[in-house]
C-alpha cells in the first residue's frame, strides 16, 4: 500500500517473478548467496508434547497475506528453497513445518502412517495460527505431494488416513491453494467425492513426466482435484517434460538432475498469479489466470471458470 492506504499499481507477473529471482537463471545456477532469504527455525509445542519445528521465510517487504507450505514425504521444507524463496521476496511470508515423517527429523522412525498424518493435521493448525498472525489473517495453502493433499484440506477437501481417526477441517481464513504434484485417489487417504469437496480456487500442478511407478502411473491422476473440485475457478497446469521433483529442484536435492528450470520458473510463476488474484485482489494476475486453456512454452494451463 502507499501511504494514502490504498493498493499500488499490480505488477505484470512476469516484473514480479524476474524481481523475487533478482532476474538471474536463478533455478538452474543456484542463487547469489548474498541475495538468500536465510529461514527462520523456531519450535512450537504441539497439543500432544512433541516440538514443531516451524520454518519461517520472513518477507523482506511484506504484504499482509501469509502462506503455508507442507513437504513431501521424508522430505524438509529446507529442500523446497527454489519454490519458496522466490514467494517470500514476492512478499509473501511462507511458514512451513518439518512433518514427523522428515528423514531429517530426529524421531522420525517412531511414527507410523496414521501417527504421520494426525501430526500433519495438527503441524497445519500451527502453521496456519502463525501466518494469519503475522498478517492480515488472510492464508494461501500450499503443498508438494502428500505435503499437497494437507494444503487441499484446508480449503475443503475430504480426506483422513484409514487408522488415524482424525479428518482436518477447512480453515475459513484460506482464499487459494497451490498443490504441487498432490497424488490421485490414493485409496485410504482420499478420492475422488473427497476431492469434489475443494471450495476455494485452486492451482493443481503435475508434468508429463511426473509418474510414481507403482503408485501413479499417468501423470494426468494428479489433476484428481483439479477434475472432481467444485469450487470455481479452478487451474490445471501441466508442464512438459517435468517430473515429479522438477529433476531434483524441490523435494529430493540429491538426484542427479538436471534441474528442469524452465518448468519450475513457470510454476512460481503461475503460482504467484495464483497469490496475487485471490491474496490481493490484482485484476492484472486475475486476467492472465483467466484467459482461457492456452498452450504455453512449457507446458498448458488449463481452466474451470
Amino acid at each position: 500500500m502507499n501511504n494514502q492506504g490504498v493498493l499500488n499499481p499490480p505488477l505484470h507477473r512476469r516484473a514480479l517473478l524476474q524481481a523475487a529471482i533478482g532476474g538471474a537463471a536463478f533455478l538452474g545456477c543456484g542463487m547469489d548467496q548474498a541475495d538468500t532469504i536465510t529461514p527462520q527455525v523456531r519450535q512450537h509445542a504441539a497439543s500432544d508434547g512433541r516440538q514443531v519445528s516451524v520454518w519461517t521465510w520472513q518477507a523482506p517487504k511484506p504484504n499482509g497475506v501469509g502462506v503455508v507450505f507442507f513437504q513431501g514425504a521424508f522430505s524438509s521444507p529446507i529442500k523446497y528453497r527454489r519454490l519458496i524463496e522466490p514467494w517470500a521476496k514476492a512478499g509473501f511470508s511462507v511458514y512451513a513445518p518439518m512433518a514427523v515423517d522428515s528423514t531429517d527429523h530426529p524421531d522420525h522412525a517412531k511414527y507410523d502412517r496414521p501417527a504421520v498424518w494426525r501430526t500433519r493435521v495438527e503441524d497445519a493448525r500451527i502453521v496456519a495460527d502463525l501466518a494469519a498472525a503475522s498478517g492480515n489473517g488472510t492464508l494461501i495453502s500450499t503443498g508438494h505431494s502428500y505435503g499437497g493433499v494437507s494444503a487441499l484440506t484446508l480449503g475443503g477437501v475430504k480426506a483422513s488416513m484409514t487408522g488415524s481417526g482424525i479428518e482436518p477441517a477447512a480453515d475459513p481464513r484460506v482464499v487459494a491453494i497451490a498443490a504441487f504434484s498432490p497424488p490421485g485417489a490414493a485409496p485410504g487417504l482420499v478420492d475422488a467425492e473427497g476431492y469434489a469437496g475443494l471450495a476455494v480456487p485452486a492451482l493443481i500442478q503435475t508434468g508429463t513426466k511426473d509418474v510414481l511407478p507403482g503408485f501413479i502411473d499417468d501423470y494426468r491422476a494428479h489433476l484428481a482435484a483439479f477434475d472432481h473440485g467444485r469450487a470455481r475457478p479452478l487451474y490445471g497446469l501441466v508442464l512438459d517434460d517435468v517430473d515429479h521433483y522438477f529433476g531434483g529442484g524441490i523435494c529430493r536435492p540429491e538426484l542427479p538432475g538436471p534441474i528442469q528450470s524452465a518448468g519450475l520458473d513457470e510454476a512460481i510463476a503461475t503460482s504467484l498469479d495464483l497469490f496475487l488474484a485471490f491474496g490481493l485482489k490484482d485484476g492484472v494476475a486475475r486476467a492472465h489466470l483467466d484467459k482461457g486453456s492456452e498452450r504455453r512454452p512449457t507446458g498448458m494451463l488449463l481452466r474451470h471458470l
